[in-house]
């Protein structure tokens, strides 16, 4: 009777252990596909010595490296020599003051060419003692080409602009200030750019023609296409100066401003 007890619990432990085997691994296999699946490194490393203890297999996409090729190895082995310094600065002010900061770095690929990356960290505790770092790295190459183009794209806008024959008023669509001219603007006007950065569009107008002059911009605007019209401008002098104005809304840096090209025909009215 005691026999067929022991084995009646042997074969229900058996059975035990084998769903248990077989939860472990349906939990591994979930586990290890969730990991090969990340668009995200995952990494952890210890902050005095350097040495990375732990990532993930995607950082052979990302680096050409297999992970036994990075574990054993010190951080800054991977970082761009320009950007040490300021890693281990940012490592430096992390450890004394136990707060984490997102950097964007460049990291060294094995074929020698670099990535951009941000970086995001954590600091593991235990007891208020500092037993780790850990971070998730994110490819951001894509997004430091497209602030190039733009900043490239501002740089060519602003060599026109500031040598434009004609005078260039940018405003604010949402307020209707002017947050930028040229010197030919300020010449136009008689005033320095200081006085003319910060007022609204329509004090460029004599007052009993201001209000004419923005209903015709905003229906120009409204039925999209530029607004090209005879105005007056006034100057400092209170002198009345004939234009033709061509107006639009474009985009620089990522938002809608609106563009005012004024063009003296003082010479034509004669």
């Amino acid at each position: 009777m005691a026999k067929k007890n022991y084995n009646k619990l042997n074969t229900t432990l058996v059975q035990n252990l084998k769903k248990k085997i077989k939860e472990l691994r349906i939990s591994e296999e979930k586990y290890r596909k969730v990991i090969n699946n990340l668009s995200d490194i995952i990494f952890s490393y210890d902050p005095y010595t350097l040495k990375i203890n732990f990532i993930t297999p995607n950082v052979h996409s990302f680096l050409g490296y297999k992970p036994e090729e990075v574990l054993g190895h010190k951080i800054d082995e991977f970082i761009h020599p320009d950007d040490r310094e300021k890693v281990l600065s940012e490592l430096k002010d992390s450890l004394k003051t136990r707060e984490e900061t997102p950097t964007e770095i460049r990291l060294l690929k094995k074929d020698n060419t670099h990535m951009w990356i941000e970086e995001r960290g954590k600091i593991a505790k235990k007891e208020g003692k500092i037993e780790g770092m850990s971070g998730v790295i994110r490819n951001i190459t894509e997004k430091k080409k497209s602030e190039k183009k733009l900043r490239e794209s501002e740089q060519k806008y602003r060599a026109l602009f500031d040598k434009a024959n004609d005078a260039i008023f940018i405003a604010d669509p949402s307020t209707g200030k002017i947050i930028d001219a040229n010197e030919q603007a300020a010449k136009l006007l008689g005033l320095p750019l200081k006085k003319i950065i910060g007022m609204h569009q329509t004090r460029l107008h004599p007052p009993d023609k201001a209000n004419l002059y923005a209903k015709k911009f905003r229906d120009h605007i409204q039925k999209g296409h530029a607004a090209d019209f005879e105005a007056e401008v006034i100057t400092k002098n209170k002198k009345r100066i004939p234009v033709y104005i061509s107006a639009s809304v474009i985009k620089i840096g990522g938002r809608d401003i609106i563009q005012g090209i004024f063009r003296d025909i003082s010479d034509l009215k004669k």
